[in-house]
C-alpha cells in the first residue's frame, strides 16, 4: 500500500509541476496601481509569501495503516481541491481537475492503482511536441550547417580554381616572354622619313617591321641611301624595311643637294679590259671618285664556276666602286649608271653570261655581250666576246664568263704551289683538260738558299711552266707543287 501511495504522491507532484508550468502566464502576470515605492515593496512581500505556501513539507515515506492511508488520501484530496479553487475558469486548471479526479478514482477503485505512468496526457503530448520541435530545429540547424559547409566548400573550390587559373595564366605569360626590338629612322639635312620609330616583338612569329620611306624636302634635294649606325650602306631604295634585326638600332636616310651632284665620267684600262663609267647629274655628290680595278682571272673563274657550273671556259672580272669621303656609296634614289667594257683580251665560248657579285651574293644580270665568229667554219659554234654593255644601280664586281657545252663533264684539277715549310701557299690555279697552267714566278728567298724550281710533290722532275694540261683524267683533283731550294 505504501508503494501505491508513493506513486500517487509522485503523480500529484507531477500535476503540480504541470499546473505551475501552464498557469504561470496567468498566475504570475498581474497589474498593480501603486502610489509609492513602499506599496510596491509590500506587494512583492505578499507575493513571496503566497508562493511559499505551495511548498510541500514533512512527507513521510514509512509504512502506514490502511486507515491512515485513507485519511492521508482524504487530506490530499482536500488540499488539491483547495489549491484548484483559486484558479477556476482557466483551461489548465480544468485539465488538472479532471486529471485529479481520474487519479482519485483509480486509487479508490477497489483499492487498486493502475500501473500507468504518472504523467498527464496533455503533458505527454506537450513534451512530445516540444521534442519534435527540438528535433526539427536540430535537423534544420544540421541542414543549415551542411548547406553552409557545402557553400564554403564550393567557395573554396572556386577560389582554388581561380588561383590555379591565375597561376596557369601567369606561367603562360612567363613562358611567352617578349623580345622587343626598337628601330629608329632618321633623316639627314634635305629630307624626312615617314616613320620615326617602331617596336616589334621578335618572339611573335607574325610580327614584322613596316619600315620607313625617305623623301626629300623639295626638288633641290635628292635621296641617296640608307646607312646603319656605323655608317655602312644598307640600301638605296627610298623605302627601307628592316630584316634580320636582333637588337635596337638606328637607320639614317642620306640626302644631297642636286646642284652639288654633278655628272661623272671615268675610263680605265685594267686586266686586259677598257672600262668606262658614266653617271648622270644628281646621282653622286660632288667630290665622288670612281675606283675601277680588274680582279684576277682565277678569282673570276672560280666565282663563275661556283655559279654556272663546270662548263665555264673563261672569265674576266672588274670591281667598280664610287667613293665619297672615303666611304663606298651607291647611286642616289637607286638610279642607274651605264658601264661599258671592251675586252682587249678576248674570251671564247658558245655562250656568254654576265654576273654581278654584291654583298656576297652572285646573280646573273641583263647585259649586252658583243661577239664575233671565231672562224668561217659553219659547224664550229665557238664565238669570241669583244665587249659588254650594262646598266646597274649597285656597284661592286662584274664578271663576263664564256661557257662551252663541249667542256661539260671535263675533270677540274687544282694546283697548289707552296714553299718554305711546304705549307705556305704561294699560288693556286684550277684547270681542266686543254687549259694552261701558269708560271707563278719565284717564291720568296729563304736565308741564303737559291730557288731551283717547282716540283710536283713526291716527283723529281721539274715542271716547265707555263704548260698545257693535255688531260686531267689521270690526275688527282688536288695537286701539290713544292718550291725547292739549293744552298
Amino acid at each position: 500500500m505504501s508503494r501505491k501511495f508513493n506513486r500517487f504522491l509522485a503523480f500529484l507532484l507531477t500535476l503540480a509541476l504541470v499546473t505551475t508550468t501552464f498557469s504561470s502566464d496567468y498566475a504570475s502576470t498581474r497589474s498593480f496601481a501603486v502610489g509609492s515605492e513602499e506599496e510596491l515593496e509590500q506587494i512583492s512581500e505578499d507575493s513571496n509569501e503566497e508562493s511559499s505556501e505551495l511548498q510541500w513539507e514533512d512527507i513521510e515515506t514509512d509504512e502506514e495503516t490502511p486507515a491512515e492511508n485513507e485519511e492521508n488520501e482524504s487530506d490530499i484530496e482536500a488540499d488539491v481541491e483547495t489549491e484548484t479553487e483559486g484558479s477556476e475558469g482557466t483551461p489548465s486548471d480544468q485539465a488538472t481537475e479532471g486529471a485529479v479526479e481520474e487519479a482519485t478514482a483509480d486509487i479508490t477503485n477497489g483499492g487498486n492503482v493502475v500501473e500507468e505512468p504518472a504523467t498527464a496526457p496533455a503533458t505527454t503530448e506537450a513534451t512530445a511536441s516540444a521534442t519534435e520541435a527540438v528535433e526539427a530545429s536540430s535537423e534544420a540547424t544540421s541542414a543549415n550547417v551542411e548547406s553552409t559547409e557545402a557553400a564554403s566548400a564550393a567557395t573554396s573550390a572556386s577560389i582554388e580554381e581561380a588561383a590555379d587559373a591565375a597561376s596557369s595564366a601567369s606561367t603562360e605569360i612567363e613562358e611567352k616572354e617578349q623580345n622587343l626590338v626598337t628601330v629608329k629612322y632618321k633623316a639627314s639635312m634635305g629630307g624626312r622619313v615617314s616613320v620615326k620609330e617602331e617596336t616589334v616583338d621578335l618572339n611573335d612569329k607574325d610580327a614584322e617591321f613596316e619600315g620607313s620611306e625617305a623623301t626629300p624636302w623639295n626638288d633641290k634635294y635628292q635621296f641617296t641611301e640608307w646607312v646603319d649606325e656605323d655608317g655602312n650602306f644598307v640600301t638605296n631604295d627610298a623605302l627601307l624595311v628592316p630584316s634580320d634585326v636582333e637588337k635596337d638600332t638606328t637607320f639614317t636616310a642620306k640626302f644631297m643637294k642636286l646642284e652639288e651632284m654633278p655628272e661623272i665620267k671615268e675610263q680605265v684600262t685594267t686586266g686586259g679590259m677598257n672600262v668606262s663609267v658614266k653617271a648622270d647629274e644628281g646621282l653622286f655628290p660632288e667630290g665622288t671618285t670612281v675606283s675601277i680595278e680588274a680582279i684576277s682571272d682565277d678569282k673570276a673563274m672560280e666565282t663563275a664556276q661556283d655559279t654556272l657550273g663546270d662548263n665555264v671556259k673563261e672569265a674576266k672580272g672588274v670591281d667598280i666602286k664610287f667613293i665619297y669621303n672615303e666611304d663606298e656609296i651607291q647611286p642616289a634614289d637607286a638610279q642607274y649608271v651605264h658601264v661599258s667594257i671592251s675586252l682587249v683580251e678576248k674570251i671564247e665560248g658558245t655562250d656568254f653570261t654576265v654576273l654581278h657579285e654584291h654583298d656576297g651574293e652572285v646573280k646573273e644580270i641583263e647585259a649586252t655581250v658583243a661577239t664575233e665568229e671565231k672562224n668561217a667554219d659553219p659547224e664550229d659554234e665557238t664565238k669570241v666576246a669583244t665587249g659588254v654593255e650594262l646598266d646597274s644601280n649597285e656597284f661592286s664586281v662584274f664578271i663576263v664568263a664564256s661557257q662551252d657545252d663541249s667542256s661539260i663533264g671535263r675533270k677540274m684539277v687544282t694546283y697548289t704551289f707552296v714553299y718554305g715549310d711546304e705549307e705556305t701557299v704561294y699560288y693556286e690555279q684550277t684547270v681542266k683538260s686543254g687549259d694552261t697552267l701558269n708560271n707563278p714566278g719565284n717564291p720568296p728567298q729563304l736565308d741564303n738558299n737559291v730557288f731551283m724550281g717547282w716540283y710536283i710533290d713526291g716527283e723529281d722532275e721539274q715542271l716547265e711552266l707555263p704548260m698545257t694540261i693535255d688531260s686531267t683524267d689521270d690526275l688527282d683533283t688536288e695537286v701539290k707543287v713544292v718550291a725547292k731550294y739549293q744552298q
